[in-house]
């Protein structure tokens, strides 16, 4: 990326009217985080076509890490606009409106994305993990009604496992879905306890795939503590603080478990 940084800059000096080479630029400035330098490319690309799908994209990700949301989130505006059928660019924007704290105009823009491409399945868990952050905003809603909060929080929830759903059935051995389908399952298990068993299956399945994921095995564990099964996990979350012995939060996890009785 620095010789990439180098050749461009060098190009730049002799060819300044070409948008293209400013927003490559921008680009290698970017991966090597120099993002005062990247700024200075893209707006330079910006300024000389500001049509330019690409360099909007560009210019979105370069303020989004300079944490200028508002020029990031309008520069998104452009490229979606220039680039209709571009999965990435409205997955990006979803991001950068996350950031911001637009969690309904994340959720609007990652619905384009997975509408774009249905076999992307980190679309669909960004979608279902947007999902559950509106679910979580929900929470703390103290203006509904009751009944209504409770609908509204168990259709959330539906629309984000259908997601994870979603990343098994385009590929069986995703550890991922399964394991935020048991997440899913396991915030079900409030209202319907049946879940947690749900839930145990799906994070067993999350294990079998990936058996050195800390986290799986310490979602295992939890589901386990939730059906009052002492002994099955402890077993889950030793395997998990053996993975991770730093890990404060699996080593608790498991004082818990081991104080059960």
């Amino acid at each position: 990326y620095k010789s990439g940084v180098l050749v461009l800059t060098a190009a730049t000096s002799f060819i300044t009217d070409d948008a293209n080479l400013y927003d490559q630029l921008a680009v290698f400035d970017f991966y090597v985080r120099d993002y005062e330098k990247a700024k200075e490319a893209i707006d330079q690309a910006v300024e000389i076509n500001s049509n330019l799908a690409s360099a909007q994209y560009h210019r979105g990700k370069i303020y989004s890490a300079l944490k200028d949301n508002n020029t990031a989130i309008a520069s998104m505006k452009i490229a979606v606009a220039k680039a209709p059928k571009n999965a990435l660019y409205y997955h990006d924007f979803a991001l950068i409106q996350l950031q911001a704290n637009h969690t309904k105009l994340a959720v609007d823009n990652e619905k384009k994305a997975v509408q774009l491409n249905k076999n992307n399945i980190d679309y669909h868990i960004s979608l279902g993990l947007l999902y559950l952050k509106q679910r979580d905003e929900l929470l703390r809603n103290q203006s509904l009604r009751p009944e209504v909060k409770k609908k509204q929080l168990k259709e959330i929830l539906e629309l984000a496992f259908d997601q994870f759903v979603a990343v098994n059935e385009i590929d069986d051995k995703n550890a991922r879905g399964y394991y935020y389908k048991a997440r899913a399952y396991y915030i079900n298990g409030k209202e319907n306890p049946k879940s947690y068993e749900s839930a145990v299956v799906a994070s067993q399945k999350a294990v079998d795939r990936d058996p050195e994921n800390a986290v799986y095995s310490y979602q295992l564990g939890v589901c386990y503590m939730a059906l009052k099964n002492k002994a099955a996990a402890v077993a889950a979350l030793q395997k998990a603080t053996s993975l991770d012995p730093s890990s404060r939060l699996f080593q608790n996890a498991l004082s818990s478990a081991q104080s059960m009785k």
